[in-house]
């Protein structure tokens, strides 16, 4: 007996089957779920006041969230709104900050805010070699404080300045010296204090020459994780500080450097990042049957391995959903440490 054509019986079905699995509804990232580190160090960079944008490695305190920043780059903003960043229990203000560079020109707030012409003590700085080093070009003087100049030997040539801490006694003073002079030690002994401080390179010749050097500061070049390649790959940089490492900041969740990996390459051609409603598209190879061939005997080898296609790209739909759902679960639970 011939074997019963089984193929038109069944043809709706397999229609039905097709159907109902490439419109089942794929998942898409859900609107509105975003990693909320990304939200938060996305944010337009804020600023202490004077229009300068404060964004990694640096945050201000209280105002913005330690993790966009890093270790060691907390900044507070003064009462003239200036940016400001404590080395060595000085505070330092930032005038400039160049950011493709990583450079940035500060000067000591004792400095900055003395107006009365005369030099205020303060106290030498030892950049933290792990943050900072001084840019090229710059220079170290030495200030000598409480010096009593009527005891120096009048063939010593040197530049006296008021001592804010001695008023009018004019036999105290305070003496600038080059960083390598040699008078330095002869005269430090006619001193009470040294203080070494680094500044631009200046005019000895003119009298104000140091006082303007010391108020317009020094340039270092700080240090920290590069942040190029996040940014590059979309991503906003920051830190961790439960692991202690340095986080890019992406929009499915952070990533140890930068937003590309071999997952999100692999669906971000057909996930929608923005969550509109555009449908996934899935490209489905089925074994081809010849309308001509209906009811051979090959045919129903072929409608096995028909049947064994549908059943693979089902239940790697369903792995998919479940990994999906789960990680929208774990990001709209992701907590913000402030």
């Amino acid at each position: 007996m011939k074997p019963k054509n089984l193929f038109p019986t069944i043809f709706p079905l397999l229609n039905l089957c097709i159907f109902l699995i490439l419109s089942s509804p794929l998942p898409r990232k859900s609107q509105g779920v975003v990693d909320p580190y990304f939200l938060v160090c996305s944010a337009e960079p804020d600023n202490c006041g004077d229009g300068q944008p404060i964004k990694y490695p640096f945050h201000i305190r209280s105002k913005q969230n330690r993790s966009c920043g890093y270790p060691g780059f907390e900044l507070s903003c003064n009462n003239n709104g200036q940016p400001t960043i404590n080395i060595q229990s000085n505070d330092y203000i930032i005038h400039n900050i160049f950011y493709e560079t990583e450079i940035l020109r500060v000067s000591n707030s004792d400095f900055w805010n003395s107006t009365t012409g005369c030099i205020p003590l303060t106290q030498s700085i030892s950049l933290p070699s792990a943050r900072f080093e001084l840019a090229p070009f710059q220079t170290h003087v030495n200030l000598l404080y409480g010096c009593n100049t009527s005891t120096l030997e009048s063939t010593l040539r040197f530049s006296a300045y008021p001592d804010c801490d001695h008023g009018e006694n004019k036999n105290r003073s305070v003496l600038v010296l080059a960083e390598n002079d040699q008078k330095l030690r002869n005269v430090s002994e006619a001193c009470t204090t040294r203080v070494v401080v680094p500044v631009e390179p200046y005019e000895r010749e003119k009298r104000d020459g140091i006082e303007r050097a010391l108020r317009n500061g020094f340039w270092v070049k700080w240090k920290a994780s590069t942040c190029s390649i996040c940014q590059e790959s979309g991503g906003w940089c920051g830190f961790n500080y439960t692991d202690r490492h340095f986080k890019c900041f992406c929009p499915d969740r952070p990533y140890a450097w930068n937003c590309i990996s071999a997952n999100r390459h692999l669906t971000q051609q057909s996930v929608d990042w923005q969550g509109n409603d555009e449908p996934y598209e899935m490209g489905v190879s089925l074994p081809a049957i010849s309308s001509d061939r209906l009811g051979e005997p090959n045919d129903h080898d072929n409608i096995h391995h028909f049947f064994f296609t549908l059943s693979y790209l089902q239940v790697n739909t369903l792995s998919f959903r479940s990994h999906h759902q789960h990680a929208t679960r774990f990001g709209a639970t992701h907590m913000i440490e402030r």
